[in-house]
C-alpha cells in the first residue's frame, strides 16, 4: 500500500479533522508540516490549488478535509465517517458542509483577531513542529505575515465580531445535542461530529490535538472573558472529543 502524506499546518483545526478521521480508521500516515505563506510553493508544485490539508497517496492527490474523508472512507470503509442510511448519509454531509463553510471560517477568524496581536502566542502555535532556525526567520517577518493574513482573510474589529456570534450560535446548538447523550447525525459518530468537535477543539485545546498549547491565562483578555462565558457549552464538547478521538493503535 502507497504511503499516505498529509500535508498540514499543525494548528489547523481542519487539518486536525482529516488527522482525527485517519487516526479514526487506525491508517498509518505521515505529515508534512508547513508554514503559512511558505507553503504556497510546495502545494503548488503538487496541487491545482494551495490549500492544505493535502492527501498524497501514490499519484493521488486529494484537497479539503470533505474530500479527503470521502476518499478515506472509499479506502477504509469500516469504520465509515459517513452513515449507510441514504437520509442520514445526506444529513451528515449537510452538516459537515454548513460547519466547513461557518463554524470553522469562524473560529479561525476570531482566535486570529486577537492572537496576530500577540507574537509570543501566535509565532509558536504557526511555527509548531519545525526547526528552530525556520521559527526565528518566521519571528522576523512576522509582522509582514500577520499583514498579510489579516488582509486575505479579511480580519478586522467588524469581521470578528460577527464571526463570534456565528461561533455563539454554532457551540449552543451543538453542545445541546452532545448534552443530550447523542451524536449530531444517528447513533453513531460522523464527519459531522469531526467537524464540529475540531473546529471548536481551540476552545478547549485538548493534547489529543498534538500541539502545545499556551496557557490560557496568556491569552488575549477578551478571549479569555468569551470562555468564562461559555465554558459549560465548550466543556460538553470537549468531552465528546475526548471520548472519541481515536488515535494509531
Amino acid at each position: 500500500m502507497n504511503e499516505l502524506v498529509l500535508y498540514q499546518f499543525p494548528v489547523s483545526h481542519f487539518c486536525e479533522k482529516v488527522r482525527w478521521a485517519l487516526d479514526f480508521k487506525g491508517l498509518e500516515y505521515r505529515t508534512v508540516n508547513l508554514l503559512p505563506g511558505a507553503h504556497i510553493k510546495t502545494i503548488r508544485a503538487i496541487a491545482p490549488q494551495t490549500t492544505v490539508p493535502l492527501l498524497k497517496h501514490g499519484d493521488k492527490i486529494i484537497q479539503g478535509s470533505a474530500a479527503i474523508i470521502d476518499y478515506l472512507d472509499e479506502l477504509q470503509p469500516q469504520p465509515s465517517l459517513t452513515p449507510e442510511d441514504d437520509m442520514a448519509a445526506k444529513q451528515a454531509r449537510q452538516q459537515e458542509a454548513l460547519y466547513d463553510t461557518q463554524l470553522g471560517p469562524a473560529t479561525r477568524l476570531y482566535s486570529y483577531h486577537y492572537l496576530l496581536d500577540k507574537p509570543s502566542l501566535a509565532v509558536p502555535l504557526l511555527t509548531f513542529g519545525h526547526s528552530l532556525p525556520m521559527k526565528i526567520v518566521f519571528r522576523i517577518f512576522f509582522f509582514k505575515i500577520a499583514q498579510i493574513m489579516r488582509a486575505k482573510m479579511r480580519i478586522n474589529d467588524t469581521t470578528a465580531a460577527a464571526a463570534e456570534q456565528t461561533i455563539n450560535q454554532h457551540l449552543e446548538e451543538i453542545a445541546s445535542v452532545y448534552a443530550d447523550g447523542q451524536f449530531l447525525v444517528g447513533d453513531q459518530l460522523t464527519r459531522a461530529d469531526l467537524a464540529a468537535c475540531a473546529f471548536l477543539a481551540p476552545t478547549f485545546m485538548p493534547v489529543e490535538y498534538g500541539i502545545d498549547w499556551p496557557d490560557i491565562s496568556r491569552f488575549p483578555l477578551e478571549m479569555r472573558d468569551w470562555l468564562a462565558a461559555h465554558q459549560e457549552q465548550v466543556n460538553v464538547v470537549g468531552a465528546v472529543y475526548r471520548a472519541n478521538r481515536r488515535k494509531n493503535a
